[in-house]
């Protein structure tokens, strides 16, 4: 039994473990049609990019700050008169910032993937597919073809792992965050936010809660659009299935009518009752499919409205929209605002000030970087590797029918 080892052995000739398989294969296609956690990853993800966003804000407002002070000349004149520049003690400082600013962009793409990447997972595509591993694989259990057995079941876990790999590991990333680091990376980018200086680059928080609001707003308007693109879609098939149901009964008046004689058939006051029976049944389909096309055409004028509103949303948060959507331009174009309002009051002592109280919050600089890191790249990754691992093991799983199997599997194995 030593080359058991590394093969993991199913009995499937228990009635018990075919009804565990069963419910595990039920409760898993369940998750995936009721898409409970892809609304809280999504969520997730929509509240980290608020929040890596505000961050880059502050990065491209430090960055503002120094380069202004950086190219801020200060005059002298006592008995002899001249200028000094600020610049080259700034430097070290603004190199950290800078790199503070990139590192900020690549949370931020990371988030932007992850989100993509979700939309991609939870797609109907990705849960038809795995219905139909799942049911293929549920009745070959029930067959005695272990080789039929043994690739359904490698073609259902194949795609489980495609379809809630990523969604795991962004949702246990998002529980981690929320408990351990969330409430850290709040107060570290208060810290940096209240820096004398800083308070005029900084987007108001009208401007924050209406970027916020827009993204809750996308949130919720792609679920609504997912809930009328299932519906149109079984309002579609209800409509074929009706037309062809009109289809087999006009068959069937053709069918009665072709053994009636001549006479019979040019009756129009005394018609055959199955011929009756039959027409009103085709006229009450014919009444289900007017109902079922206006029920789609508005259907899809909604879904079409939705997607107009959410691509008018999307173009709000990269400020490319006019009127209100266009104000979320001001977490960004608030920063020159800024610093156009702190050059007409700089004096010597504003500089060396601002200078000390920069210098004071590169160890919050630095956490904020350490935090974003683990958050956006590294738990991402670890929580990959660890349900990959797993995944790996549950793959190594062997079916046999009967114990008397083992033998086979085994030799099986070795040969792999």
């Amino acid at each position: 039994m030593e080359h058991l080892d590394h093969v993991r052995l199913i009995d499937l000739s228990h009635n018990k473990t075919r009804l565990i398989l069963l419910g595990c294969i039920i409760l898993a296609t369940g998750i995936s049609w009721l898409g409970i956690i892809d609304q809280q990853t999504t969520a997730y993800i929509d509240s980290a990019l608020v929040q890596s966003s505000s961050a880059f804000v502050v990065a491209r407002s430090m960055n503002a700050l120094i380069s202004f002070l950086q190219s801020t000349t200060i005059n002298f004149g006592v008995g002899l008169s001249g200028a000094i520049g600020v610049g080259e003690i700034l430097d070290p400082l603004n190199d950290l910032v800078e790199q503070y600013s990139a590192l900020m962009k690549l949370s931020i793409g990371s988030l932007i993937i992850q989100k993509v990447m979700l939309e991609i997972a939870s797609d109907r595509f990705f849960k038809i597919l795995l219905t139909i591993a799942a049911i293929t694989f549920a009745v070959s259990m029930y067959m005695n073809n272990r080789f039929i057995q043994s690739i359904l079941l490698r073609l259902f876990l194949f795609l489980m792992f495609l379809r809630f790999i990523l969604v795991l590991a962004v949702a246990m990333n998002g529980v981690v965050d929320k408990y351990f680091l969330e409430k850290r990376t709040g107060e570290q980018l208060e810290i940096l936010q209240s820096i004398e200086g800083m308070a005029e680059l900084q987007p108001s928080d009208k401007t924050q809660e209406l970027r916020k609001s827009f993204l809750t707003k996308i949130n919720n308007l792609s679920q609504r659009k997912s809930e009328i693109s299932l519906q149109l879609t079984q309002r579609q098939e209800a409509k074929t299935k009706t037309l062809e149901d009109i289809e087999m009964l006009t068959t069937q008046i053709t069918k009665i009518e072709q053994d009636l004689s001549r006479l019979q058939r040019l009756n129009i006051f005394n018609r055959d009752h199955r011929v009756v029976e039959l027409q009103k049944q085709i006229d009450d389909k014919k009444e289900h499919v007017n109902e079922s096309t206006k029920e789609i055409k508005n259907l899809g004028g909604e879904l079409s409205s939705i997607e107009t509103e959410i691509n008018e949303t999307n173009l709000a948060l990269e400020g490319k929209s006019s009127g209100v959507w266009g104000s979320i331009k001001d977490s960004f174009s608030s920063v020159g605002q800024g610093i156009s309002s702190l050059r007409d009051s700089i004096t010597p002592e504003k500089v060396f000030h601002f200078k000390e109280n920069l210098d004071g919050v590169v160890s919050n600089i630095l956490n904020v970087m350490a935090l974003f890191v683990l958050k956006t790249l590294i738990l991402p990754l670890v929580f990959l590797f660890v349900f990959t691992r797993g995944f790996k093991l549950i793959w190594e799983i062997e079916l046999v029918n009967s114990i008397s199997n083992v033998n086979s599997v085994v030799v099986g194995s070795k040969t792999c």
